[in-house]
């Protein structure tokens, strides 16, 4: 079609839109600030051990089904032989009662009822709707407006099945399910399982997904699923510019004409699209010169509509303890930014080889945050050496409350990491140091955003920030839904996009 598209951020979005583009005949070129792409699917290394700070597991890895067809598509995914799967999604303590999220589900219902007995009504409710919405194909071949007639019915079919579940689950916070139980223990599982004040829903579709097998965990974690998609991209005549900052989004008649660089230089387009941070992209490099009044409302809320943020503390763990992956429990409350913080969930990475360097892995420990706790650490950077200590003065203090749950850990664990919501900032522009979108919770309906921005013809945004509740199935399903978009501009029949590479 000879027509150019300028992806801005090589995330999992950028490199989704640069792999559909090319399937459907347009150059590409993915223009990335940093020396290395995924945006907040990223990994680093400290002290020779290696660091994920995304997948804890990926939606989508169960065969058959369309989201595993679109990783697939992408070059994600290689093989089903590549994914992990762990049999739980954690072990929750509370005062010494072991609460399991097993991915036998019947198994684990059977395990809640010997907890609580009285509960058992309850208990047969919560693991009825975690198995009606894990039954469940969400399409993302499209955008909603696009859906095909037929896949639009078989969607509503098996939605109306499970309909009184999404009601129930999507107008109730966990906080509210959970006062319907009578044990403390299982009370407070309910509501710490997923960070943040998210609803029923999306705590019961998480679990669904992890115990009905389609969540798996593929190997090599962020790096790996990054480099294969990079190299999909690349096989298929794409351009990647790496160190390459955008500064400025240039606008001339309701179109974008080009793009600055840090450098100075431009790079000019007949489309573009940005897959890095959405508020970034309209308030820094768009100058607030053009609306989205979906996201503006959110941001612009923060304390109705919080997005999760996190305190990522790394540990080089000797390996020899026997955990479960991961595992939670009860703390005495503790303050972190201007949260108070009253459990500690860990995850030890002996799972995956990557992750194992001379008998030692890595411990990691995720301290929940959201968007309104990242005006604390903006205000605590001004002092940098205030800041740094902080972060070591809470690594130390979470590892002394990790070694009194589990003595064997004692004189087994160093503090290699702390990333705080301005880590995430400073690297990938993430607004208020947020890795997510804005939680779905009871308050809040659906988000849905087509990625279009008020006045401009040529240019669309992508990104998890155009769906609630975001993620690295919404990443990808956005770069794809940009080029199809610009499809239907070029008034071309929409493509099926299901092209694979047979070599």
């Amino acid at each position: 079609m000879n027509k150019k598209i300028v992806i801005i951020g090589g995330g999992v979005a950028g490199l989704s839109a640069g792999i559909n583009a090319r399937l459907n005949g347009f150059e590409a070129v993915i223009l990335e600030k940093n020396p290395v792409l995924g945006g907040l699917c990223t990994s680093w290394d400290r002290k020779g051990m290696h660091i994920d700070g995304c997948i804890h597991w990926l939606t989508g890895t169960r065969e058959g089904t369309s989201l595993n067809r679109l990783w697939k598509e992408v070059g994600a995914i290689d093989s089903q032989e590549d994914i992990i799967y762990l049999p739980t999604w954690g072990i929750y303590n509370y005062d010494g009662i072991e609460i399991p999220l097993y991915c036998d589900l019947a198994k684990a219902e059977e395990a809640w009822i010997k907890i609580s007995p009285r509960d058992k009504r309850n208990i047969h409710l919560f693991f009825k709707i975690v198995k009606k919405l894990g039954s469940v194909d969400l399409p993302l071949d499209y955008p909603a407006k696009l859906l095909p007639f037929k896949m639009l019915m078989k969607l509503g079919w098996s939605v109306f099945k499970a309909m009184p579940y999404y009601f129930t689950s999507m107008q109730t916070s966990c906080e509210k399910f959970a006062k319907r139980f009578k044990s403390p223990a299982l009370r407070w599982t309910l509501t710490h399982i997923q960070p943040g004040r998210g609803n029923l829903y999306s705590m019961a579709y998480c679990y669904a997904t992890i115990a009905l097998g389609n969540g798996g965990i593929p190997r090599h974690g962020s790096k790996g699923m990054i480099e294969r998609m990079r190299d999909k991209y690349l096989e298929l005549g794409g351009e990647i510019r790496l160190n390459t900052e955008v500064i400025k989004i240039n606008t001339e008649h309701r179109n974008v004409k080009s793009v600055t660089l840090k450098d100075g230089s431009e790079v000019t387009g007949n489309y573009f699209v940005s897959a890095c941070d959405s508020f970034y992209t309209l308030y820094n490099l768009l100058g607030n010169r053009y609306a989205h009044h979906q996201l503006a409302e959110r941001y612009n809320r923060p304390s109705v509509h919080p997005a999760p943020s996190c305190v990522l503390v790394s540990y080089k763990m000797e390996m020899g303890v026997k955990l479960n992956i991961p595992y939670g429990f009860k703390v005495p409350p503790f303050k972190v930014g201007w949260k108070e913080i009253d459990h500690i969930l860990i995850r030890d990475y002996s799972y995956e080889p990557d992750y194992i360097v001379n008998n030692h892995t890595v411990l990691q420990v995720l301290i929940d945050q959201d968007s309104l706790d990242y005006d604390y650490w903006e205000e605590l950077r001004k002092d940098i050496k205030k800041y740094n200590e902080r972060k070591i003065e809470i690594a130390e203090f979470v590892k002394d409350l990790i070694i009194k749950h589990i003595p064997a850990l004692d004189n087994k664990l160093e503090t290699i990491d702390v990333a705080t919501p301005i880590t995430f900032n400073r690297y990938t522009n993430a607004s208020r140091g947020t890795y997510m979108s804005f939680l779905f919770n009871d308050k809040m309906g659906v988000m849905l955003s087509k990625g279009k921005v008020a006045g401009l013809h040529n240019f669309y945004l992508s990104g998890q920030y155009m769906q609630t509740p975001g993620g690295l199935p919404l990443a990808l399903a956005s770069g794809r839904f940009s080029i199809q978009w610009i499809i239907r501009k070029e008034k071309n029949k929409i493509h099926t996009l299901f092209r694979l590479n047979k070599n």
